[in-house]
């Protein structure tokens, strides 16, 4: 029997509840019953107890099964938990959930052969939209030994979900007369709502978009770490850019990051969709997909609105709702009506905006939903991508993997159904631009102007050099965090520290850099302590910025004139995060905005075993970050078996794969909860999310399924 739960099983059963989740079923045998378990196949099913505690005992090669409903339940998850003796190699402890009457099965834990203690309970868990809203469901519980000491014990069965609002579930287009009038929009909606549900052509949309932001009525605090004010967050601020329609895409003409005056927020506005709903006549409809962006920061906040028109104007309100974010310290729910005029003009350009938008979309990989890598590679369960054992279902915003040149994808939830407008959804890049941006950047810049990474840090930043802490600092120092000035060398301590959040605050390039430079005291010889703080990498960008001086600007010259404009990504990436003052100084270490499909073939460039992007950066440096070179793996980071060079974090998987040589996976990672994985043989494995979750060993696992990764 098993005497405990592990510290890490029971926080993955925390973390696999859904926020403000109903129970729908909960087993942990403690009445001394099993009621509904229906067993077959060869062994024995009881009831046993050890030091008060019941559970269900399987042994040799049985299974049990229940049943339950869904109806009238989203967002529904399901977790439970083993213990096992005498399994040999080769030999499981298997729970399934089906939602379709058993054509699929969903897999929820599963341990084997060195987790048989007799015990440790190991805890698994499963979400899935195939399991909500379903009049029956099924579990099957299963032993696969081959003799009768072959045993399992099964505890704590959880089945949780949240209760679907009346209609909430069925798509339909924003009521007509809710928009004219400004009524009947008291709680948010399902996000279909702002998506085409039968349409038909629309009339042209060209001219002049003016939207009146302010507050906004409807507003709900989910997570709200630093107490920001409702009446500063819950609005929306103001802008006016021109849209273009072409067929039944409506673009905006001014892409990525939008500095508005509001205190809050800046704004991000995506191409959206215009359309007519069957049987409507008189007007047409509209929706936009936007972001808000924490001013300052780097948290984005996805949201849509929707409107009528017609060849005259807007004809109605324009309805609002945020109901998904990429921000582990903010989350909310924002929805509510605006007002905003609509000026039907020509737009100069009209034609070019129209084709690089067609481009734009033309250059996407192919996307195929993640289920679909069941059906392409037998064998391979989907459920280990995203898997909500390793990142909390609720807190996921999206993820993928790629293979052989097509993008498997997970749905983009929101906490109100599915996000519509998915491939132009925003994700901040948080800290995966330190390999993104500060990484490639000085590794093209190392190409173009060879030793510029052995340059001084106090030589081209005065404040620096006034600390008295940089004479000796490269610039490659700086990115490899590896500077010498530090107060503590303990895992992130600096990073969560005072000193780093005066740096955060700072608005200023003044003040920012002021903060950088004269954060920490010098403790150890420059490269020789690794030592994380985003201030670094910032100086580091200023230092870039400098060297160059009036032969161009660091971000548009080095990377998204030359590369980004190659591989044909979205506008997006047009903008950084920047000081909103006359320097305009790149954040470099945070920052960025991207669609997943903008950082799928980024990476996939960087990744490409047929090397094409060390023709574009420093080959030598490029090699080490990507892992190439055995002899430079990089700094200890977290352990023996996390390294940190030129911007990348690597991972060895040798010990979690069963490979007989080290396996390093090159990997980003950003704050919150974002983790891009370079993966061998040219796969990639991504997902962005909120909740601290950094773990992806399963999704690794299991990609390896699909191609060997033991080289």
């Amino acid at each position: 029997m098993r005497y405990f739960l592990s510290a890490v099983s029971i926080f993955l059963l925390i973390l696999s509840r859904p926020v403000m989740a109903d129970i729908i079923l909960m087993d942990d045998f403690q009445d001394g019953k099993s009621d509904g378990w229906q067993a077959m196949g060869k062994g024995d099913v009881r009831l046993t107890e050890y030091k008060k505690n019941i559970s269900l005992y399987l042994s040799h090669h049985v299974m049990v099964v229940t049943a339950f409903s869904t109806k009238g339940y989203d967002k529904v998850a399901v977790a439970l938990s083993f213990a096992a003796k005498s399994l040999e190699e080769g030999e499981y402890c298997i729970a399934e959930v089906s939602g379709d009457k058993g054509q699929s099965w969903h897999e929820i834990n599963r341990v084997g052969d060195g987790q048989d203690d007799a015990i440790s309970l190991h805890t698994g868990s499963v979400s899935s939209e195939d399991l909500n809203d379903k009049a029956k469901v099924y579990i099957r519980v299963r032993i696969t030994g081959n003799k009768n000491n072959d045993i399992c014990w099964l505890d704590n069965v959880r089945v949780t979900g949240r209760r679907i609002r009346a209609g909430a579930d069925k798509p339909h287009a924003f009521p007509v007369e809710a928009l004219r009038s400004g009524a009947s929009y008291d709680r948010p909606v399902d996000m279909s709502a702002f998506a085409p549900v039968n349409a038909t052509k629309a009339s042209p949309f060209e001219g002049k978009m003016t939207f009146d932001g302010g507050r906004i009525e409807g507003f709900e605090a989910l997570k709200n770490t630093y107490g920001y004010g409702r009446g500063k967050a819950g609005r929306m601020p103001s802008f006016a850019v021109d849209f273009v329609s072409s067929g039944s895409d409506l673009i905006p003409v001014r892409r990525g990051l939008i500095l508005t005056r509001d205190p809050q927020w800046d704004i991000i506005l995506e191409p959206g969709k215009i359309w007519r709903e069957a049987g409507e006549t008189g007007f047409s409809r509209a929706a936009i997909p936007f972001a808000l962006q924490e001013k300052n920061a780097n948290c984005t906040h996805n949201g849509v609105m929707t409107f009528l028109y017609n060849e005259k104007g807007i004809t109605s309100q324009v309805a609002v709702q945020i109901s998904s974010e990429t921000c582990l310290y903010f989350k909310f729910d924002l929805w509510g009506y605006v007002t905003a005029t609509y000026s039907p003009a020509s737009v100069t350009g009209s034609a070019e905006i129209k084709e690089a938008y067609a481009r734009e979309k033309a250059v996407r990989l192919p996307v195929k939903p993640i289920h679909s890598l069941a059906q392409d590679y037998p064998g391979v369960n989907p459920d280990n991508f995203g898997s909500a054992a390793e990142v909390n279902p609720d807190d996921m915003t999206v993820y993928g993997l790629l293979v052989d040149g097509t993008h498997y994808v997970g749905d983009c939830k929101t906490r109100h159904g599915l996000y519509p407008y998915c491939d132009v959804l925003d994700l901040p890049s948080y800290s995966t631009a330190k390999s993104l941006f500060a990484g490639l950047g000085l590794m093209r810049m190392e190409k173009l102007y060879p030793g510029v990474g052995q340059e001084k840090i106090a030589d081209y930043i005065p404040a620096c050099k006034k600390s008295g802490n940089w004479s000796d600092v490269t610039f490659q120092d700086a990115l490899n965090m590896t500077t010498g000035n530090y107060t503590t060398d303990k895992y992130m301590v600096d990073e969560g520290g005072q000193k780093m959040i005066r740096f955060f605050d700072a608005v200023s390039h003044k003040d920012k850099i002021k903060a950088a430079c004269g954060a920490f005291k010098r403790k150890s010889r420059p490269g020789k302590k690794w030592v994380y703080h985003t201030s670094d990498t910032y100086i580091l960008g200023t230092a870039m910025q400098n060297y160059l001086a009036g032969k161009g600007d660091f971000y548009a010259d080095i990377l998204k004139n030359p590369l980004w404009a190659e591989l044909g990504l979205s506008p997006a990436l047009n903008t950084t995060r920047r000081t909103p003052d006359k320097r305009a100084q790149p954040f470099v270490g945070y920052g960025l905005t991207y669609h997943r499909d903008d950082l799928v073939r980024l990476v996939a460039f960087l990744n490409s075993d047929k090397g094409l992007a060390a023709d574009f950066f420093d080959k030598d440096e490029f090699d080490k970050a990507m892992q190439r070179n055995r002899a430079a793996r990089g700094m200890a980071a977290f352990g023996k078996a996390v390294k940190y060079q030129n911007g990348f974090w690597a991972s060895n998987f040798q010990k979690t794969l069963g490979c007989k040589s080290p396996i390093w996976i090159p990997f980003m990672s950003g704050y919150g909860g974002i983790t891009v994985a370079l993966l061998p043989n040219d796969m990639i494995y991504y997902y962005f999310s909120d909740n601290d979750d950094f773990a992806w060993k399963k999704a690794v696992s299991e990609a390896e399924k699909i191609k060997n990764f033991c080289l």
